[in-house]
């Protein structure tokens, strides 16, 4: 492992987290507040942003 290979081992582990945090959340309430889930996106999207610059960060060069 190198730290090239950090930001999508960091991407992919925020995703899986993500994930997690909306499912949980949706699953487990009745009728709680969206703060939760909308964090849940974002720490996806930056998850998203992390595995994208994994794969195109390298090639810039």
């Amino acid at each position: 492992m190198t730290m090239n290979d950090l930001p999508a081992i960091m991407g992919t582990v925020l995703i899986i987290a993500g994930l997690a945090l909306v499912v949980i959340n949706t699953w487990f309430r009745a009728n709680g507040s969206e703060k939760t889930t909308q964090a849940g996106a974002l720490i996806i999207v930056v998850g998203a942003f992390l595995l994208g610059l994994s794969n195109f960060g390298p090639h810039a060069k």
